[in-house]
C-alpha cells in the first residue's frame, strides 16, 4: 500500500470511526484480529465523550509507518477508565502511530 493510502486510512479512521461513531468501519479498515478491539475502544471513549471531535494537525508516514499529531474535544459525560463523568469540556494535543492499518494499530 502506498504511503499516501495509508494517510487516507489513518484519516478515514479518526474521521469516520471517532469523530462520526461509525463502527461498521472498522472491519474495512483494520486487519480481522484488530477490528473488533478497535470497535471496542471506540464504543468506550465515544459512551463517555459522545460530542467528541479529534482533528488531525499533521500528520507523517514512511513505508509503512503512519504518525499524527492531533488535538481532540470533548464533554466528559460517562464513566471513562473508571473516572465518574464530570460533564467539564476535555481537551488537549496527543499523538499517535500506526503500523499498517491493515496489520493492526498502537498508540503512543
Amino acid at each position: 500500500m502506498s504511503i499516501d493510502a495509508n494517510k487516507a486510512i489513518v484519516r478515514r479512521a479518526v474521521d469516520e470511526l471517532f469523530n462520526r461513531g461509525n463502527l461498521g468501519v472498522a472491519e474495512e479498515l483494520y486487519a480481522p484480529e484488530y477490528a473488533a478491539h478497535e470497535r471496542r475502544f471506540t464504543e468506550l471513549v465515544r459512551a463517555a465523550f459522545p460530542d467528541l471531535s479529534i482533528r488531525i494537525e499533521s500528520i507523517v508516514a514512511e513505508d509503512e509507518m503512519v504518525s499524527t499529531h492531533w488535538t481532540c474535544e470533548g464533554t466528559h459525560q460517562g464513566a471513562f477508565l473508571g473516572i465518574a463523568p464530570t460533564g467539564k469540556l476535555s481537551c488537549g494535543p496527543a499523538r499517535g502511530r500506526s503500523a499498517s492499518p491493515a496489520e493492526g494499530s498502537s498508540r503512543g
